[in-house]
C-alpha cells in the first residue's frame, strides 16, 4: 500500500509540474543522486525493493502508467487522513462557536473561559469541535 501511495504521490506531482518520469534526472534514488555528485550516498528503498521484484526503474514506469491513468489530487488527498485530535482550553472570556471555519459563518453559541473541548480538524486557524457542528478561533484557545 505504502508503495501505491508513493506512486500516486509522485504522479500527481509530475502531472502537476509537467514532468516525465521516465527522463534522467526527474526521480533519483540517494545511490543515482551521489552518482551524479547531488547527494550523500545512504540506505535506499531499493535494497528493500529488490526482495519483492521492484526496482527504481519499474517505480518510475508506475508512475508514468498512474499519470496516464488519470491519477488526480483528488484521488490521492481522499485516501489522505488526517489524524488531528487534542484537548483545548478557552483563553477568551466568551469565544463564538460557528457552523463553519470562519467569520462568515453563522454564531451558534458561545462557550466560556477555562472550558475543555476536543478538536478533530483544522482549517485556516479555525478548529473543529468533536460534536462535529461548530468551529472555533484557535487564537483564543491553548492546547492542554
Amino acid at each position: 500500500m505504502t508503495y501505491r501511495h508513493a506512486v500516486e504521490l509522485f504522479a500527481y506531482l509530475c502531472k502537476k509540474y509537467s514532468l516525465d518520469p521516465l527522463k534522467d534526472g526527474v526521480i533519483l534514488a540517494h545511490s543515482e543522486a551521489h552518482r551524479k555528485g547531488l547527494a550523500s550516498n545512504h540506505g535506499d528503498v531499493e535494497h528493500m525493493w529488490t526482495r519483492f521484484g521492484l526496482s527504481m526503474n519499474g517505480f518510475r514506469q508506475d508512475i508514468k502508467n498512474a499519470i496516464t491513468s488519470g491519477v488526480t489530487a483528488a484521488s490521492i488527498l481522499s485516501q489522505v487522513k488526517t489524524n488531528i485530535s487534542y484537548l483545548l482550553k478557552v483563553t477568551a472570556s466568551a469565544l463564538n462557536y460557528r457552523g463553519g471555519p470562519g467569520v462568515g459563518y453563522k454564531i451558534n453559541g458561545q462557550i466560556r473561559k477555562n472550558e475543555v473541548y476536543t478538536i478533530v480538524d483544522e482549517k485556516n486557524g479555525w478548529g473543529k469541535l468533536k460534536s462535529g457542528a461548530s468551529w472555533i478561533n484557535l487564537k483564543y484557545v491553548k492546547k492542554v
